[in-house]
C-alpha cells in the first residue's frame, strides 16, 4: 500500500487548470521576477557594506571595457557571460534530479538577482549617471531574459524533483516517465537558448554604449 506525503513545499503536484486564464508557468515567471528583484535589492546592499573592490565581480570586467582600460572583443566576452548563465541553468538542471530540492531551486533566481544587484551597483559607482544608462540599456535587458531562461527550466526541475522525492519516500510512480524526462531536457534546450539570447543583448548594449562613455 502505498504511503502518501504530506504536501509540503519539496513534494509539488500540478494542478488542473479551471480556465485558459489559469497559467502555471506565469504564475511561476511572477514569482521568480519577485525573487529575482528581493535579490538585486539585497545585492546593492551587500555590496553597498562590502566596499572590497572584488566582491564586484563581472563588475568590475564591464568597467574596465567600458572605461577603455581593456579591450572589448565581442566574441570573448560574448562566451564569458554566456558561460555565467549556463552555469546557473546547469545547476538548476542538475537540482531536478535531486529529491527534495526545490527549495534551492525556488532560490535560484534570488541568488542570481544578488550578482546582477552587485553588478549594478559597481557599474553606478564606477561612471555616475552614465553607469546608470548602462544599467538600463545593458544590464536591465540581460537581467530580465536571465529570469525568463531560469524559469522555463525551474518549473519542470521542481516537478521532476517532486516525483523523484515521491517516488524514494511513498513508492508513487505516477510521475516518473520518459514523456517528462523527454519534455525537461527540451526545456533545457530552451532554457540555454534563452541564455544565449541574453548575453547576446547584453554585449550588444556594451558595444552601443561604448562610444558615449568615452
Amino acid at each position: 500500500m502505498k504511503r502518501k506525503l504530506p504536501q509540503i513545499i519539496f513534494t509539488p503536484r500540478v494542478a488542473k487548470r479551471k480556465s485558459t486564464k489559469d497559467n502555471p508557468f506565469a504564475r511561476y515567471l511572477t514569482n521568480g521576477y519577485f525573487l529575482f528583484l528581493a535579490g538585486i535589492v539585497a545585492g546593492c546592499f551587500i555590496s553597498g557594506f562590502a566596499k572590497l573592490p572584488d566582491f564586484l565581480g563581472g563588475a568590475t570586467r564591464l568597467a574596465a571595457i567600458l572605461s577603455g582600460a581593456e579591450t572589448f572583443e565581442f566574441g570573448s566576452y560574448f562566451l564569458e557571460c554566456f558561460a555565467l548563465c549556463m552555469t546557473t541553468v546547469a545547476i538548476v538542471f542538475a537540482l531536478g534530479f535531486t529529491a527534495a530540492a526545490a527549495p534551492v531551486i525556488y532560490a535560484v533566481p534570488a541568488f542570481r538577482g544578488i550578482g546582477f544587484g552587485v553588478m549594478m551597483t559597481g557599474i553606478y559607482s564606477a561612471f555616475d549617471l552614465k553607469g546608470a544608462l548602462v544599467c538600463v540599456v545593458a544590464v536591465a535587458p540581460y537581467a530580465a531574459i536571465t529570469v525568463v531562461s531560469l524559469c522555463v527550466l525551474s518549473m519542470d526541475a521542481v516537478l521532476i524533483s517532486g516525483s523523484l522525492t515521491r517516488f524514494l519516500f511513498a513508492g508513487d510512480v505516477s510521475g516518473v516517465n520518459s514523456g517528462r524526462l523527454r519534455g525537461y531536457f527540451v526545456k533545457l534546450f530552451i532554457s540555454s537558448s534563452t541564455a544565449a539570447l541574453g548575453a547576446f543583448v547584453h554585449c550588444l548594449g556594451v558595444r552601443i554604449l561604448m562610444p558615449a562613455m568615452g
